[in-house]
Order: C-alpha cells, then structure tokens, then sequence
C-alpha cells in the first residue's frame, strides 16, 4: 500500500513542475512527460529518494530544452505574421501545419535541428492552419505539411508539399541561405 501512494505521490510531484499552459508541440511531445514518469517509477522502485529528485529535474531540463527550440522556431498567427516576414532580413522557412497532422509532428523534430543548424541566416517560423484561415486561404494551404520558403520582405521564393527528412529540409533551403 506504502509503494502506491508513494508512487502517487512521485506522480503528482512530478507533473506539478511541468508549466500546465505548454502544449504537447511546446514541451517536446509525450514523450518528455513518458520518459520522465517512467524515471520516476524507477527511482521509486529503487527506493532512491534521490532519484526521484533526479527524475523532476531531468523533467524540467527537458521542458527547458524546449522552450529554447521554440526560441528559434517561431509559431505565428493571422496577427503577426505579415509584419514578422515584412521585417526579416533572412529568409524566412514557413511551415504550414496542424497539431493533429502526423506527417507535420515527425517534422517538428527536423525543423527545430534545421532551425538551430542555420540560427542568424534563416528564420523559421510555424502557421496552425486551423487557427490561422487567413494564412491558409491566403497560400492556398490544401495539403500538409506544406513549407514555403520566402526571400527577406516575403516574396514567396518557393514552395513544398509533403514530408520531408532532415537533408530534404537542408536541400529545400541551401539556395536561399547563404553560408
């Protein structure tokens, strides 16, 4: 009975220093949340206090991690993102997405790295279709994700449909970004 409530407790700890307000994309996924339960079932089971300890701050560096990926990955809606592109000096990578788009959550990953890779010479920035129909409608978004790669001021340079991988990303942007 002890193990249970303890682990109840680890449990409730735990998820109490994870900011509520994140969205699964913002905290890196499920994952985060799974990987650092299944740290705290094991400290537990141990029997290490501390570790338990080490387990919620493992949780909150992760979280930390990625609220530094968001830094670079920019999330815009129908408000600010014409003036955010107007106002680019670098070229922009626009990746039109929905959250419960599969193709678009296996790229998430690809577009923070990419966005880390070229920080300073290419802006990289996310539209929530479903949040922003004016953007949508406006580029003609009919499949996702879609990615539209724009020169500084917004002229739209070109434009992509479907998933794509890490060097698939690199090659859709070597053009643009100068070395």
């Amino acid at each position: 009975m002890f193990r249970k409530t303890a682990l109840g407790l680890t449990f409730l700890l735990l998820f109490s220093t994870i900011p509520s307000q994140l969205n699964a994309e913002q905290a890196g996924g499920a994952d985060n949340a799974t990987d650092a339960a299944k740290s705290a079932i094991a400290a537990k089971s141990a029997g290490s206090a501390n570790s338990a300890d080490s387990a919620r701050s493992a949780a909150v560096e992760k979280s930390d991690d990625a609220a530094k990926s968001e830094e670079l990955v920019k999330h815009l809606d129908d408000t600010n993102f014409e003036k955010t592109v107007k106002e680019s000096k670098v070229p922009v990578l626009v990746d039109f997405y929905a959250t419960w788009c599969e193709p678009c959550k296996r790229m998430a990953p690809r577009l923070e790295e990419l966005a880390k890779e070229f920080e300073g010479k290419l802006l990289v920035v996310k539209v929530d279709v479903d949040r922003c129909p004016k953007m949508k409608t406006k580029y003609g978004i009919t499949r996702l994700p879609t990615l539209y790669l724009l020169k500084p001021g917004g002229a739209t340079q070109k434009s992509s449909s479907g998933e794509r991988s890490l060097d698939g990303l690199r090659e859709f942007v070597k053009d643009a970004v100068k070395p």
